[in-house]
Formats: C-alpha cells, sequence, structure tokens
C-alpha cells in the first residue's frame, strides 16, 4: 500500500526504528522498514485501517437505561437526552438496535423516555451478570452480526456493566466506540475511570454527535436536514 493512499493522520506519522508494531485498536498496525507500506493485521485479515464508523458496519448497544438506575446518575437527564439522540440517528441510518436491562425486576424496565424510541426489531437481553456478553443469546447475534464489526456503546453505569461488556466485545474481537456523553456513573470518579480503562483496552471514546455525523458523512445525505434538526434541539 503506497503512502498516497493512506488515511492522513498515518502520512506524517513516524516510528522509531526499533518499534515494528503498534497497536491500533483490536490488532496491530506493522510496517516496513519503509514507512510508506502500513498493515493492520487482526486475526488472519489483512485490512485497510478504517477510522470512520458507517451505518452500514455499526451497530447501537444500549445499556441498562432503567427507572430505578437514572435518577441516581450524575446528570441522568443529559445522558437520557443523548441516548434518545443516538436512537433517532439509528433509526434515520437505519442502525440495528440491541438493548439490555440489568434485572429488571429490581431495577424496573427501559425509562419510556428511551423505550418509545426503541425499534420493534431491536434485539433485547434480560440480565444479572453485568457483562451483556456473559448472557448466550446476547452474545450468540452480536458474533452473529459478522458484517458489523463497529459496536456503538452507550447507557449505564460506565464502570459497571458499560465497562465490562466493552472489554468482552473487545475480547471478541470487535471494535468498540463508546460514547462518553451518553454513558454516566452515580459518581464523576468512577465515571472518569471507567473510561480511561476502557480506552486503554483499546476501546474509542467519542460523543453523540461525532457518532451521528460519522453516519451521516455528507451535507447530501437525504437525511442531513432532518439529523440538523435533531441536533438543533440539545
Amino acid at each position: 500500500m503506497k503512502s498516497d493512499n493512506l488515511p492522513y493522520h498515518f502520512k506524517k506519522r513516524t516510528f522509531p526504528a526499533s518499534i515494528d508494531t503498534i497497536r491500533i485498536g483490536a490488532g496491530r498496525l506493522n510496517y516496513s522498514k519503509d514507512p510508506g507500506f502500513f498493515h493492520f493485521l487482526t486475526d488472519k485479515r489483512l485490512i485497510i485501517v478504517k477510522n470512520l464508523l458507517s451505518p452500514e458496519d455499526s451497530l447501537l448497544l444500549v445499556i441498562d437505561v432503567q427507572e430505578r438506575l437514572v435518577p441516581a446518575m450524575e446528570q441522568g437527564e443529559k445522558i437520557v437526552k443523548n441516548v434518545r439522540l443516538l436512537l433517532e440517528g439509528a433509526d434515520l441510518f437505519q442502525v440495528p438496535v440491541f438493548v439490555s436491562e440489568q434485572y429488571p425486576q429490581g431495577l424496573g424496565a427501559t425509562i419510556p423516555a428511551v423505550a418509545e424510541l426503541l425499534p420493534s426489531d431491536r434485539q433485547y437481553c434480560s440480565k444479572k451478570s453485568f457483562s451483556c456478553c456473559d448472557e448466550s443469546g446476547f452474545l450468540e447475534r452480536i458474533v452473529a452480526a459478522k458484517n458489523r464489526p463497529n459496536i456503538v456503546v452507550c447507557g449505564m453505569e460506565t464502570h459497571v456493566c458499560v465497562m465490562q461488556t466493552a472489554l468482552d466485545l473487545l475480547a471478541l474481537g470487535k471494535n468498540v466506540a463508546v460514547v462518553a456523553d451518553a454513558v454516566g456513573s452515580r459518581f464523576r470518579l468512577d465515571h472518569k475511570i471507567g473510561l480511561r480503562r476502557m480506552e486503554q483496552a483499546d476501546a474509542v471514546l467519542c460523543t453523540t454527535e461525532m457518532i451521528l455525523f460519522e453516519w451521516c458523512k455528507t451535507a447530501e445525505n437525504p437525511v442531513f436536514k432532518e439529523l440538523s434538526r435533531l441536533v438543533k434541539s440539545r
């Protein structure tokens, strides 16, 4: 692969001669002594590094936005507003939605403000384990979605169910984008350290608007005006 075809942020990047592997995402960025050649290696696959999400390769995972959890979250109303925006964006761009509930008998159902936007064909997971991936049905459906390697994660709590699910998804070889302004914890430090740990494990931190505009890609998109309306309503 010639350097002219590289993503912009790699064109000017140089690495010490002693280093031949740089961890990027869930794989390794290997380069030859000629810095004009870059490859992204995953298990048995050779692919070009791609950083932008698309509706065709993404799915949205909404974790535990429930009646007895939301009131306890710091900035709970803001989190709910951004989760709603992500769901409306998923509807605009036809991104599949997975939703989980942690022990709904005790923590209640998904709050109405979020439930009313869930698509009828959503994938649902009721769980007691903190990680969604410990539920076999959920895990099978996630693994089966091979054409959607990018999992956009929102919900609560950042340092418990969101983090444990994200780490398990990364271990499965999925790419995880954690929407930092659409996840939350009861305490700010837990939220902050939870985000840091996920990032150190190779999850990508992003914001609600970053996800929406990556899905949209261009102002020529037929739904751009509707997206603009949603964003302006924040």
